[in-house]
C-alpha cells in the first residue's frame, strides 16, 4: 500500500527549510528513494523574499471543499511511481478543522498515512510567530500585548501554540500510532540536524545528503528594532496593503542598523513554560515512541 506522508508544520518549525530541500532535489528523491512531492495542488512562489514550496491550494481545497482537486488530487498519488507520497503545508496545522481534516481522511483513505508535526518550546515559538506576522502586516499590537494570551491558562483552549488541542483533531481521525510528534531543538533532532530528522521520521534515514543542492536560508531572523518600526508603520496604517510588501523590502535591505533588544525576559519565559507545562507533560506522554524521552529543552531560560 503506497505511504502519504502529511507534514503539517508547525509554524516557525523549519517548515519551509524542508520544503525547499526537498524541492530542490526532486529529482534524485524521486529515483533514488520513491519519494514524490507530488506536484498536484503544489505552490512555489516567492513571498517576502523568500521561496515557498508547499501544498496551500490542497489546505484551502479542504477549507471550501473543492471535491474535484481533491479527487484529482488523488488520482495524482494513484499515479505517482513512488511508493511514499508527502503533502507539506503548515496550513494543514493552522487552518482545518476537525470536519476538513474527516475530510482529508475520506480522500486519502485507500493510502497509509502518516502525520508528521514539529513542535517548538512556546516562548520561542511566539515570538516567531509575532515577528513574522509583523513582517507581512497581518499583525499591528505590541509584543508586550501580544504575548499576554501565552501566559494565561484560561486561553489554553484557543491558542494554536497549545500542541495538544491542536494535535487532537488528526489523532482522533488517523489514530495515535500514525503521528509522528518531533521536538523543533538541534537536541531532539537525529544527527543532531533538521533535515536529517525529518528523513529518518519518515522511514528514509539515509535519504539526506548534505552533498546535494541545500535548502535555502528561510524565514530569517529580523532584529526586534527592524520589527518594531514595521509594527508601527502596520499600527499607523502608513501604506496600503497593496505597497506593505515593497516598503518592507526597502527596509529590509537597507543598511541602517536597528538594535535587537530581547523581546522576553527571564521572567516572562518562565511564566510561559509554567502556563503550557501541564498540556506539554500531557503532549509527550502519549506521543512518545516507546522509551522515548520528550520534553522542551529549559537549560537555555537563562
Amino acid at each position: 500500500m503506497k505511504t502519504v506522508i502529511i507534514h503539517i508544520g508547525t509554524g516557525k518549525t523549519g517548515t519551509s527549510s524542508i520544503q525547499n530541500y526537498i524541492a530542490n532535489n526532486r529529482y534524485d528523491l524521486v529515483n533514488n528513494w520513491a519519494l514524490d512531492y507530488i506536484d498536484y495542488g503544489l505552490d512555489d512562489y516567492k513571498y517576502f523574499n523568500e521561496r515557498m514550496v508547499a501544498h496551500y491550494p490542497v489546505a484551502e481545497w479542504l477549507l471550501v471543499g473543492d471535491m474535484k482537486n481533491l479527487i484529482n488530487m488523488k488520482k495524482a498519488i494513484d499515479n505517482s511511481p513512488c511508493s511514499t507520497v508527502l503533502l507539506s503545508c503548515e496550513n494543514f496545522y493552522h487552518s482545518l478543522c476537525s470536519t476538513q481534516i474527516s475530510l482529508l481522511s475520506e480522500v486519502l483513505k485507500t493510502f497509509n498515512v502518516i502525520v508528521v508535526c514539529y513542535v517548538r518550546r512556546q516562548d520561542f515559538a511566539a515570538e516567531s510567530a509575532w515577528k513574522q506576522q509583523i513582517r507581512v502586516g497581518l499583525e499591528k499590537v505590541p509584543f508586550k500585548v501580544f504575548i499576554k494570551k501565552h501566559k494565561d491558562r484560561s486561553r489554553l483552549s484557543k491558542v494554536q501554540l497549545n500542541y495538544f488541542r491542536m494535535l487532537a483533531p488528526w489523532e482522533q481521525v488517523f489514530g495515535k500510532k500514525n503521528i509522528k510528534l518531533r521536538i523543533f531543538q538541534k537536541t531532539s533532532f537525529v544527527g543532531g540536524d533538521l533535515l536529517h530528522d525529518f528523513f529518518s521520521t519518515i522511514g528514509l534515514p539515509n535519504a539526506y545528503e548534505p552533498v546535494l543542492e541545500c535548502h535555502e536560508d528561510s524565514n530569517k531572523s529580523l532584529s526586534s528594532g527592524l520589527i518594531e518600526l514595521i509594527r508601527v508603520i502596520n499600527e499607523l496604517s502608513l501604506v496600503s496593503k497593496a505597497n506593505h510588501h515593497s516598503l518592507v523590502n526597502v527596509i529590509e535591505s537597507s543598511s541602517a542598523s536597528f538594535s535587537n533588544i530581547p523581546l522576553l525576559d527571564i521572567q516572562d519565559r518562565r511564566d510561559i513554560i509554567e502556563n503550557y507545562s501541564e498540556v506539554n507533560e500531557k503532549l509527550f506522554n502519549k506521543y512518545k515512541c516507546n522509551d522515548e524521552t520528550m520534553e522542551f529543552n529549559i537549560s537555555d531560560i537563562f
